[in-house]
């Protein structure tokens, strides 16, 4: 029902699942007893047992659901498309010691497998709900604007949806890497897409700790693509946005990313603690308050230059609090 319910990567056969696309069609999961079950509950402010997955902002506030901005629609008006995690241009198609991929990514992890790459038939599936969509996202392990023989991925994704018939209605946003986010494919996008959301994941302010991050040694590379974006878009229709994951290895850089947003003229600029498998960079009961005064500077640092920003969930994921608590 949204992007943040899928399973643990910890616990990968969890039953995240509302169906199965290549068993079913799409109304005969849309329209289940599950799903009608999901609809409910939501309305009524709780959090169905399928929407209580890791990584979800709502179960991390320990709060009822929020049900003032509910609006209900017979088919989804928003679709998320997760790419497969069968390649990435960090980490190539066999990702390991001699090409490894992300540390924040579940391909570098111990236990990766790669899954069955069924993107086209499940694209083919869906392609009745479009004329119902105002935005599809793409994004996923892969990067979307990874090279096909066909030109590059998002495009075909598109293409495959029939997105040119409606692209006058529909937003396409997409989260990117920018490492080939080059002129020829920035300028193809700009063209294809004239409503569009391009997120940036950098999840640095230095080449030291992107490359570590990273992998790649090209942060000013992906930088130079950003603010060359933002230059040559169209800003009231095609909007620019930076995400950056925070963990230990970059938390201690969250003023600089808000000044780098504000170069580039994001619309927001957001942050969201890491989450996943990797749990030696992440947020802890020992850490929490190293991530609480990010936050307090990023908020700061965002005021003091006018810069709009989003906080996904806390960046200490309320840890700070409940040991306070628990210390009276």
């Amino acid at each position: 029902m949204c992007c943040f319910q899928r399973p643990d990567p910890l616990e990968p056969e969890a039953d995240a699942y509302l169906g199965n696309i290549l068993d079913q069609t799409f109304d005969e999961i849309w329209f289940s007893d599950l799903c009608e079950d999901v609809r409910r509950e939501t309305r009524e402010g709780r959090l169905h047992k399928k929407c209580q997955c890791p990584g979800c902002p709502v179960l991390a506030l320990k709060k009822p659901y929020p049900t003032e901005h509910i609006v209900y629609n017979e088919y989804p008006n928003f679709l998320e498309i997760d790419l497969p995690n069968t390649h990435c241009n960090v980490g190539g198609k066999n990702p390991g010691p001699k090409s490894p991929a992300c540390v924040m990514c579940e391909r570098s992890a111990p236990f990766f497998r790669p899954e069955k790459d069924n993107l086209m038939e499940v694209l083919a599936r869906i392609k009745n709900i479009v004329p119902n969509l105002y935005q599809i996202h793409i994004q996923g392990i892969a990067e979307p604007f990874f090279p096909t023989q066909g030109g590059n991925l998002l495009f075909e994704v598109m293409d495959a949806l029939g997105y040119e018939d409606h692209k006058d209605q529909i937003t396409i946003s997409v989260t990117t890497n920018a490492t080939i986010f080059k002129e020829s494919i920035r300028k193809e996008y700009l063209k294809r897409a004239p409503n569009s959301i391009t997120n940036f994941s950098i999840d640095a302010a230095t080449p030291e700790t992107f490359r570590a991050i990273r992998i790649f040694d090209c942060f000013e590379k992906v930088l130079e693509n950003m603010y060359a974006f933002d230059k040559e878009r169209v800003r009231e229709k095609q909007y620019l946005r930076i995400h950056n994951n925070i963990n230990t290895m970059n938390v201690h850089e969250v003023v600089p990313m808000v000044h780098i947003a504000n170069k580039a003229r994001a619309e927001y600029v957001e942050f969201n603690p890491t989450n996943g498998f990797n749990h030696k960079i992440l947020v802890n009961e020992s850490n929490c308050g190293r991530f609480r005064r990010a936050q307090e500077d990023i908020i700061a640092a965002c005021d003091r230059v006018g810069q709009p920003y989003k906080m996904l969930r806390p960046l200490d994921l309320g840890l700070t609090d409940q040991l306070a608590l628990m210390t009276l």
